[in-house]
């Protein structure tokens, strides 16, 4: 348009039903140096750039787009029947399309100070009186490459001092070793995510080279994202009864949904998996304070068992309205004590208010001991029906959340041992799942976003993991990044499917936080929101059949 003024009513349906997102004055001046283009019934347009359908339905590329929908071609679009569109070049169009959401907080943006560092041979009492001097809870011992070896902190010094050590030796000798580390452009959510996951209070900030950047600690993250999750799981694990928990557990599916609808479903990928993996972390925490309370509540010894987490919250990727799968496995206890146990841990997570899982693959049902697992499972592998290969679908993702922590990793491998002879079969039928897209790609009305979008993702991706004996890791992500080392699965094809899962993740938590269901009415939609939902169900697609073709 080469007019001043732009359209009023076309401002408002970019605004409600294609950029929701985007700063008005973004849009006008998309509006000022753009085209509105009349195509009649098989007409087309070959200049390339973006094009967005006011009304009618065009071609493009292979998809049907109707009003709402844009999309970005090379080779221009053929209109199906008569239809008004929006024409922008790639330059006029560059002001919307480079446009994301409010920038989300980095590791660097928290790091304000030059690190305080040491060498191996300081006498701690020097390094403590450089600690008091420059005002920090802890000090980083590097090498002569200023590269981290070491971190000695606040909570080091009270122990030391407690156990009346000599405070004369090298720091070397009472540091921990190899601490945690993190580069400046990595996410507050991944940050606080990996505190959670060692519980550890202080993260080393390197740059690409590997030397000391600086330290950020638990306190930084606070304030900085205000990241109620790894608060939560320190409040979970200060619970004393079964009421403090039940409390604390409403409090986190409350704060929760409040840190979901931060996210942009269409833009919060990376967010949305961190947080994710939080809540699974918080989750899991939940998880073990019951295990604590029964067993000091039945006063069985703290030995001789493990409890497991299977499925979604074994792979970190349980959020909420999903229920829970759990397992106990046993050797130094009876049955009959360990029977009690697992009642009474799933009795206090059913009073907690942890839904259950609606199947029955929780404790209660899935009690073995070491032997009758083992037997279980050679007698599961030797008669892969649906049952079978559905419990060893979840138990391949166990971890252990109390107890042993060698069982879960013993289970896994025992299941890519069991199925290596499977390999056909178990690609076969644990990639029956394939998401459904219209005549030419088309959205259906109603899609459930984890049955139909991310489920055919992990189903696949364990598949493969199965086939391959790849038993560690567990999340899904870190699967394919390891399918990938071993040239399993192409890197482009990959790097597809992990911006996929991003996307499908950050849509489903969006649809929990707001409908408490992963099911969606994709009408509700802006046409922005659909072509990225839209694309990344067509790179879901080209996973599976890439999967059934091998």
């Amino acid at each position: 348009m080469n007019q001043n003024t732009v359209p009023r009513d076309i401002l408002i349906f970019l605004q409600s039903h294609v950029f929701p997102h985007t700063p008005s004055k973004l849009l006008e001046h998309l509006l000022l140096c753009s085209k509105i283009m009349l195509l009649h019934e098989n007409e087309e347009t070959r200049k390339p750039g973006l094009y967005i359908v006011y009304s009618g339905l065009v071609n493009a590329d292979s998809q049907l787009l109707s009003s709402g929908d844009y999309v970005v071609s090379e080779h221009g679009v053929k209109a199906v029947e008569e239809s008004i569109i929006i024409y922008a070049d790639n330059d006029c169009a560059r002001i919307v399309l480079t446009f994301g959401e409010e920038e989300t907080c980095t590791v660097g943006d928290l790091v304000y100070r030059d690190p305080v560092v040491v060498e191996p041979h300081t006498p701690v009492i020097e390094a403590v009186r450089v600690m008091h001097r420059e005002g920090v809870s802890s000090i980083i011992v590097v090498d002569q490459q200023r590269r981290p070896i070491g971190i000695f902190t606040d909570t080091d010094l009270r122990r030391l001092v407690a156990l009346g050590k000599d405070l004369s030796k090298p720091i070397s000798v009472f540091m921990t070793p190899r601490p945690l580390t993190i580069g400046p452009n990595a996410s507050c959510m991944e940050a606080a995510f990996m505190m959670m996951n060692r519980y550890v209070k202080h993260l080393v900030v390197v740059d690409d080279v590997g030397k000391v950047a600086g330290v950020i600690t638990v306190r930084d993250i606070a304030y900085a994202e205000a990241l109620g999750p790894l608060y939560m799981l320190r409040r979970i694990r200060s619970a004393s009864t079964v009421e403090e928990l039940g409390a604390r557990y409403r409090e986190l599916v409350k704060l929760l949904r409040k840190e979901a609808r931060r996210l942009h479903p269409s833009g919060g990928g990376r967010e949305a998996v961190h947080l994710i993996r939080m809540a699974s972390l918080a989750l899991r925490g939940v998880m073990s304070k019951a295990v604590e309370l029964a067993v000091k509540e039945l006063d069985i010894k703290e030995s001789g068992f493990a409890y497991l987490a299977l499925g979604s919250n074994g792979r970190l990727e349980q959020f909420l309205a999903s229920d829970r799968d759990t397992m106990m496995v046993y050797w130094e206890i009876s049955g009959q004590k360990a029977q009690r146990l697992a009642e009474a841990i799933e009795d206090i997570l059913d009073r907690v208010g942890f839904p259950g899982c609606r199947h029955g693959y929780t404790a209660r049902r899935l009690l073995y001991s070491r032997e009758e697992l083992a037997e279980q499972l050679r007698s599961m592998s030797s008669n892969l029906v649906n049952e079978s290969i559905i419990l060893m679908s979840l138990m391949f993702d166990a971890v252990t959340v109390y107890g042993d922590s060698n069982t879960a990793r013993w289970l896994r491998r025992s299941i890519a041992e069991s199925l290596s002879s499977s390999k056909s079969y178990i690609l076969s039928t644990m990639t029956m799942y394939r998401p459904k897209l219209g005549l030419a790609g088309r959205l259906p009305h109603e899609i459930d976003l984890k049955a139909h979008g991310l489920a055919p993702i992990v189903y696949t991706i364990k598949a493969f993991s199965i086939a391959e004996s790849i038993w560690e890791p567990v999340n899904t992500l870190d699967r394919l990044t390891a399918l990938v080392a071993r040239n399993i699965i192409p890197s482009d094809l990959a790097a597809e499917v992990v911006e996929a899962y991003r996307t499908l993740s950050a849509f489903t938590v969006w649809a929990q936080a707001l409908h408490g269901s992963t099911r969606i009415d994709t009408g509700e939609l802006s046409g922005f929101e659909r072509s990225v939902l839209r694309s990344a169900l067509r790179s879901v697609q080209r996973l599976v059949d890439y999967a059934r073709r091998r």
